[in-house]
C-alpha cells in the first residue's frame, strides 16, 4: 500500500521553505563555484605570448606579457535571469581575446601611420609594405574551459547539495517510518 497525493493539496511548510532555501541560498552558491571553477579553467588554458622588444644592442629579445591570462575576472555578485537561471559572467576586457580564441583566418597587413611595416624578431629588424599573415589556429580556451565544468559539475553540486539536504533526512526518516513505504 502506498501514499496518495493529492493534486489539490498545498506543499508542506517544510517543503516550501525548502524549495526557496535552494532557489535562494544554494543555487547561487553552485552557480558562484562552478564559475570559481571555469575561471581558473580558463587561466589554465589561456596561452602566454612572446614578444620580440628591441634591445640597445640592436638585437631583439623575447619577453612573455601574459597580458590575456591576467586579465581574466569573473563577476563580483551572480544574478537571476528569468527567475529561472543563476548567471556569474566570466569576462576579459582585452580586445584580442576573440582573435586568440577564434583563430584568424589569412589576412593582410598594412601601415596605418607610416609607410612602412617594423618587427622584430630572432634575427633582427625587418620592413615591409605589406605582409601576408598565415592567420592563427584557434585556443578555444573558454570554450574547453567551459566543457571541462561541466564536466565537473556533479562533483562541485554534490557537497553543496549534501549540506542542503541535511535536515530532509530528519524527514525523510520520519516519513518512512511512519507510512512503511520509501520516496
Amino acid at each position: 500500500m502506498g501514499v496518495r497525493w493529492h493534486y489539490k493539496r498545498k506543499p508542506s511548510d517544510f517543503l516550501e521553505r525548502k524549495g526557496r532555501e535552494l532557489k535562494d541560498r544554494t543555487m547561487p552558491v553552485i552557480a558562484g563555484r562552478l564559475a570559481e571553477n571555469a575561471l581558473k579553467e580558463t587561466i589554465e588554458n589561456t596561452p602566454v605570448g612572446v614578444h620580440w622588444v628591441p634591445t640597445s644592442s640592436k638585437t631583439a629579445v623575447p619577453v612573455t606579457s601574459g597580458k590575456l591570462k591576467k586579465s581574466w575576472e569573473k563577476d563580483r555578485v551572480g544574478r537571476w535571469v528569468l527567475r529561472q537561471t543563476y548567471v556569474w559572467k566570466i569576462y576579459t576586457n582585452v580586445e584580442y581575446a576573440p582573435h586568440v580564441e577564434y583563430g584568424t583566418s589569412p589576412h593582410i597587413i598594412t601601415p596605418r601611420n607610416s609607410s612602412r611595416l617594423v618587427w622584430y624578431d630572432i634575427r633582427g629588424k625587418h620592413t615591409a609594405k605589406v605582409v601576408r599573415h598565415p592567420g592563427t589556429k584557434p585556443v578555444y580556451m573558454l570554450t574547453r574551459a567551459i566543457n571541462q565544468t561541466k564536466a565537473m559539475t556533479p562533483f562541485i553540486a554534490r557537497p553543496i547539495l549534501r549540506a542542503w539536504a541535511k535536515d530532509q533526512r530528519h524527514f525523510y526518516r520520519a516519513f518512512v517510518l511512519s507510512t512503511g513505504t520509501s520516496i
